[in-house]
Order: structure tokens, then sequence, then C-alpha cells
């Protein structure tokens, strides 16, 4: 008999790094779900999907990460769906050139990178830990570095600049993959992060072409910008080289491990965002599961 496949999970998983990514992991004989808002391009995907050789199979779940009651929903239907998570990618991330709110009041580039990881992530702890070995791998990004002072977290309307927003969202992906990997040590889940780099995707996109085409041009002009698909081989890469090397706790950048900046590594910081973004998604604390000492059968 054979063994069941591997499941994986992809926030935006519908196009860029996570298409990329569901495409390859399909390939190989993975179980994917690739999560994202746009019913056309879930579709499209999985008829990609379908044109591969390999034995996986793909579909596609409607996930608006903004909103936390989508979050739930998309949540409860994986943990009916799958059963285990062996993969959690939160890889979907936008730029808002405006200042807006999502329907629980908080800033939406905060909501949408991150405390929609946050959630998804906690949602799915137990089906992680069901996992023979498990990872999370949570995308960042190198503008991280430029937010020294991580508190506030979030925005208000009188001080929004949509760079800084963009990038304290990255900070707090960042902390949190870093602080996910003290909280779960010496269990089946490894957490660490990943930056892309500068990826030609439909980034910016949401803010109309023009801010997508500057996007793209001053990654040509840079001589920085790789496509999608090399992003997506470039993560497959890490989570390979993290499970091998049993790493959690790092960030991987251009194919090798990298520093993170002072306040992602920070366990204070983090420790304060964590109970934070507990506060403001409303979730039980609980959902992560018991602490890793009390778990049994755990890495070594």
């Amino acid at each position: 008999m054979s063994e069941p496949a591997k499941c994986a999970v992809i926030t935006g998983g519908t196009g860029g790094i996570g298409g990329e990514l569901a495409i390859l992991l399909a390939q190989k004989g993975w179980r994917v779900v690739a999560l994202g808002r746009d019913e056309k391009k879930g579709a499209a995907i999985c008829r990609r999907a379908r044109c591969v050789r390999g034995g996986g199979s793909l579909e596609w779940l409607r996930l608006d990460l903004s909103e936390f009651a989508s979050v739930r929903h998309a949540a409860s239907i994986l943990k009916e769906k799958l059963p285990v998570v062996d993969l959690l990618v939160n890889n979907a991330g936008a730029r808002f050139d405006q200042h807006m709110l999502n329907a629980d009041g908080i800033e939406m580039s905060f909501a949408t990178n991150y405390l929609g990881h946050f959630l998804m992530t906690g949602l799915l702890s137990e089906k992680l830990h069901g996992a023979e070995s498990a990872s999370v791998m949570t995308v960042s990004s190198r503008r991280h570095y430029t937010s020294p002072k991580p508190e506030p977290w979030v925005m208000d309307a009188a001080n929004y600049d949509r760079w800084a927003a963009y990038s304290l969202s990255k900070l707090a992906n960042a902390s949190f993959g870093i602080e996910l990997a003290r909280r779960w040590a010496g269990s089946r889940v490894l957490s660490n992060v990943f930056d892309p780099g500068i990826v030609a995707s439909s980034f910016a996109r949401n803010n109309g072409i023009v801010p997508w085409l500057k996007h793209l041009v001053s990654g040509i002009r840079a001589r920085e910008m790789v496509s999608s698909r090399a992003a997506a081989r470039e993560l497959l890469d890490a989570v390979k080289l993290c499970d091998e090397q049993k790493w959690s706790g790092v960030y991987i950048k251009e194919g090798r491990v990298a520093e993170a900046s002072h306040c992602a590594m920070c366990p204070e910081a983090a420790s304060r965002l964590w109970q934070l973004s507990l506060e403001m998604t409303g979730m039980d604390g609980r959902v992560w599961g018991k602490p890793a000492e009390e778990r049994s059968g755990v890495r070594t």
C-alpha cells in the first residue's frame, strides 16, 4: 500500500510565487490546497495542475486574508478536508497605497499580510502537529529591515505611509516565524522565514496598473528582479534545507541563512506582538496547542 500524499496549504496560491509553488508541489506528488480570493485564478491554477505530470493534486479554496471570518471559514474546511498539514506556506502579501481598514477596523496591510497568517497558522496548529514532520514557512521581505521601531505596529490614517505600513507587516511576519519556532521548540513542526527578493509578480497590482509597472521597472533597473518560478524553486529548496538540517527559527535569503533584523529576533518584542495579535484576531491562545515539553514523540 502506497503512503498517503503529503498535504500542503499555500496562501496566495493562485498566482506569483504561491501559484508556481503549488504547481511544483503537485508535480512532486503532493496534495495541494491553493488559497486565494479570485475564483477565476483558482480555476486557472487548477487547470494548469491537470496538465502536469507527477501524480499530485491541486484544488482551490477561497480565502480573503484581510477578513478574519473568511480565515476562520477556510480553516474549518481545511480541518475537515485534510488529515494533516505537512507544509503551510504563509505567502500572500499586498501593499495598499491608501489607508484602508478591514471589516474589523484594522489597517489592511497589517491585517492581510500578517494577522491573517497568524490566525490561519493557529487554527491549523492541530493539523500541523498531527503530521509526522511538518513545516511552516512564512514569507517576509527585505523591507522588514527598514522598520527599526515596530511599536506601534499599526499605522493610523494621519501618519500613513504605504511602504512603512508594508514594512511593518513584513517585520511582523519575520518576528512571528522566529517566535513560533521558540514556542514550538522540540515539536514535530519547524517554523522558518523566507525572503524571496524582488519578484516579477502581480505585487502592487491591486493599486492599479501604474504602481504595478513602477514595481517591475524598479526591480529591473536594480537588476534584482527574479521570476515567480525561480522564487518558488528557491522557497521549496529552503523548505528542504531546513528539514534536512532540522533548522527552526532561521531567516533564509538567497539560498542561505541570513540574519534578520534586531527587532525581528527580539523575544520581548515578539512576545508583545503575540499578545497584540491574540487580542486583534480574537483568538483563544489555547488553539496553539500544548507547550512543547508536554507533547509526545517530539523531534530531537
